[in-house]
């Protein structure tokens, strides 16, 4: 009796949550067996992929498996064998002599990586590079704010993701809106129970960061510029301090063990610092006052402002070069905005010219513009490799999403919600997975809506009855900031999406 295998050994790289599928293929043959039955089995030594249950060896002396990976492969070096056995019996408790061929195999399972701050990471482009199923999408829990009882209102901000579990600041606001019993929560990513509390002091705080075991809490209008907290437990870490109180700010970019962040009292300086220790790297002047955090790579630092993109040295703030964009006024934006690195050597801005806010593409590596769009968009939009997705500022009766080719500008599908939903105007942000793009919607009269859309059809194929602010965990839980988009989020909703 022998076995051979003829497919070659399998050597691929996937992302966390892609399924991955392979043949084996091959042959057998035995003499003087008689009535004597042939089974066929295939074993995993690596346990990854899933494994038919033994069969009867075709009459004509081949065979064809096609297996696929288990679900949720996690993330590294995934090697094992796969063994071909001629059995003879269906339980295979009796083998054929020498009658085995084996195949090696080796996957490298990308990790995902965590929600980690604004628009997910230092590129802040919105893209989680995996694959979801809408049809598999299911609510697992609701949490909600606990607002003491003489509180007028309460809120919770964007919250950030790390293993196990999603982390998020909330609290009460007084009849004149003053804050008060701020505090940072981490909650259960299975269950949304409540791991740890910490009160922030002053009760000032923005929306945090998280990376490397700790969480960021932006505190302004104090001296101390940020917490840094251990996300086992809450407990203080460090804190940056600053001489003088700062104005509130977008939470730091971490990127290879530094903090970046913009600091000064006004907002008027950029800073790197050890996001172990809070230790400073570097202060530098920064231009313009737009309400951002820097986009970060190996080499540079990218910030917008008086109507340039702005790069920095990443190592010691050094100015490198400031791009100026023909379509901004050089006047900055109120609102928060976050340059995005692209996937092709370029970063993409949200400018402003006279309550105009185009998207514009810099080749970073040319320094030059690349172009920029003539229709306005809001700020916080995703950035899938190849193109970006952006919903219209104004222009439009109904929300409309437009997907636009990285490299051109050009518009190249539209979105709008379904026009059963009576949706009036979009909220909070976009984001884009390999299939999906993530948006938002909301109404003066009638429930908001979260929706996905494929973006292979640009149709919507899910939605929920709720307004939100939506992010990614690197497990795959899709966390929604739900409550009503005019006043305050006080709700966090988990989905698992696989």
């Amino acid at each position: 009796m022998t076995v051979a295998i003829s497919s070659a050994p399998v050597a691929q790289n996937i992302d966390y949550g892609d399924a991955f599928s392979m043949s084996l293929d091959g042959t057998w043959s035995g003499s003087n067996l008689g009535a004597s039955a042939v089974y066929l089995q295939v074993a995993d030594s690596g346990g990854t992929f899933s494994t038919p249950a033994v069969q009867a060896a075709p009459a004509n002396g081949t065979f064809h498996f096609a297996l696929d990976t288990i679900a949720n492969v996690q993330a590294g070096d995934r090697t094992g064998t796969l063994t071909v056995r001629a059995c003879m019996d269906q339980a295979c408790a009796q083998q054929y002599t020498n009658a085995s061929a084996s195949l090696g195999y080796r996957l490298q399972v990308a990790a995902v990586g965590e929600w980690e701050t604004i628009q997910r990471d230092a590129t802040h482009n919105a893209y989680v590079p995996v694959r979801l199923d809408p049809t598999r999408f299911a609510k697992a829990w609701e949490w909600t704010f606990p607002k003491e009882a003489t509180a007028a209102d309460s809120y919770i901000l964007r919250p950030v993701t790390g293993p196990g579990a999603v982390y998020v600041v909330g609290g009460n606001l007084d009849i004149n809106e003053d804050t008060y019993g701020v505090s940072v929560f981490a909650l259960d990513e299975s269950s949304g129970a409540v791991k740890w509390t910490t009160p922030v002091p002053e009760n000032n705080a923005s929306a945090p960061a998280a990376a490397g075991g700790l969480i960021y809490i932006p505190t302004y209008n104090s001296s101390t510029h940020f917490l840094a907290l251990d996300a086992n437990n809450g407990s203080v870490r460090f804190n940056y301090t600053q001489a003088l109180p700062s104005q509130q700010f977008i939470a730091p970019t971490i990127f290879a063990g530094t903090a970046y962040f913009i600091a000064g009292m006004n907002g008027n300086e950029i800073h790197a610092a050890n996001a172990n220790t809070g230790a400073r790297q570097w202060a530098q002047p920064r231009i313009g006052h737009v309400p951002t955090t820097p986009a970060v790579d190996q080499s540079f630092a990218y910030y917008f402002g008086s109507g340039a993109l702005n790069i920095v040295d990443r190592l010691t703030g050094g100015p490198v070069a400031s791009l100026a964009d023909p379509s901004s006024d050089g006047n900055d934006q109120p609102t928060t905005t976050v340059s995005v690195l692209g996937s092709r050597s370029n970063v993409i801005v949200n400018s402003y010219k006279a309550n105009s806010y185009p998207l514009t593409s810099f080749n970073v590596v040319s320094r030059t513009r690349e172009w920029s769009t003539q229709a306005s968009y809001r700020s916080l939009f995703a950035a899938a490799p190849g193109v970006i997705y952006a919903i219209r500022r104004g222009g439009t009766t109904v929300p409309v999403m437009h997907a636009i080719d990285e490299a051109t500008g050009n518009v190249v599908g539209t979105w709008s919600p379904p026009a059963s939903d009576a949706q009036e105007y979009s909220t909070a942000n976009v984001v884009a997975t390999k299939n999906l793009v993530i948006v938002s919607t909301a109404s003066f009269a009638r429930p908001g809506y979260t929706y996905a859309v494929d973006r292979a059809t640009m149709q919507t194929v899910w939605s929920y009855p709720e307004s939100s602010s939506a992010v990614i965990s690197a497990n795959g839980t899709l966390y929604l900031l739900a409550g009503d988009p005019q006043f305050a989020f006080t709700r966090l909703i988990a989905f698992k999406t696989r």
